[in-house]
């Protein structure tokens, strides 16, 4: 049972409410219930951990990354496999959509996307075995293209998609323009 090893912990740092005899599952005191006031309650997960190794403020969350105007601008490849049973005029619209989308999230699409046409798929995706496939630089701001990911997840027509962020001597090296965060 993993309620088993819950602590708790008084603001003064002194556990509350121990029981005496062991529990089955872990060999060691259980608390009995949880404190009143400023206290909090801190997960251990294995027996060995003791209260000094952990925090009495608790977890905070890993600071976002700026969106809006203060965001640094951000080198990314992003590479799109489109359906191979559609007619290519319409895997290229493909490509339009996905630039309009970009730059209504205020990026840019760095130079032409790199058409690859269509090639055969490694392994069958929804019974294909062929895609058109595309692959963007994209300089945008962290966190700008969250939509545009979520729009090629929806999608029917695209099979796969991949947005990597490029590192900054990469995106140096294909001439991307990044200020450095």
């Amino acid at each position: 049972m993993w309620l088993a090893p819950l602590v708790a912990v008084l603001a003064d740092g002194q556990p509350s409410g121990w029981r005496s005899s062991p529990s089955p599952v872990t060999d060691s005191a259980v608390p009995t219930g949880l404190p009143h006031g400023g206290g909090m309650v801190m997960a251990c997960r294995y027996p060995s951990q003791s209260l000094s190794t952990l925090p009495l403020r608790g977890l905070r969350p890993a600071k976002p990354e700026p969106k809006g105007v203060d965001a640094p601008m951000r080198a990314y490849e992003l590479m799109v496999i489109v359906s191979g049973t559609l007619e290519e005029s319409a895997a290229h619209s493909w490509i339009n959509q996905v630039t309009k989308a970009v730059q209504g999230v205020g990026g840019s699409v760095h130079g032409s996307p790199d058409w690859w046409g269509k090639r055969r798929l490694a392994y069958p995706i929804n019974k294909q075995l062929e895609g058109y496939y595309a692959v963007f630089n994209i300089v945008a701001q962290g966190g700008a293209l969250d939509e545009v990911e979520r729009t090629l997840k929806l999608s029917d027509d695209v099979l796969r998609h991949k947005l990597l962020r490029l590192p900054d001597q990469e995106a140096a090296r294909r001439g991307m323009v990044v200020k450095s965060a």
